[in-house]
């Protein structure tokens, strides 16, 4: 699967330009209808960056501001616990599969 060699590079260009192109027509005309616009306008960023250097270029500053967002606002169970104190009682099972009491973050007596 990680050959590029086996496809065309005719075909691979033609692909990358279609699909990048694509979710950029997308996007554009989710902005005024319903749907993800910005997402399909930075995955149509993503794509054409494959083969342009003003894509890549372009991404820059998109990828600085998500990183800030995530950083300001993805909750995980250490930060919701750190922000809010021990709850007593209280054990949720987290995304990797161990309790929060087996990770020593919340006392259950």
């Amino acid at each position: 699967m990680g050959r590029t060699d086996a496809i065309p590079s005719w075909l691979r260009r033609t692909g990358i330009e279609l699909l990048g192109w694509g979710l950029i027509a997308v996007g554009l005309a989710a902005l005024v209808l319903p749907g993800p616009g910005l997402l399909a306008l930075a995955g149509g960023l993503v794509v054409l960056s494959l083969r342009y250097a003003w894509a890549k270029r372009l991404l820059v500053p998109i990828k600085v501001e998500a990183l800030k967002i995530v950083e300001k606002e993805v909750q995980t169970w250490p930060r919701i616990v750190q922000r809010f104190g021990r709850t007593r009682g209280y054990c949720r099972r987290n995304l990797v599969g161990r309790s929060t009491a087996d990770a020593g973050l919340v006392d259950i007596r």
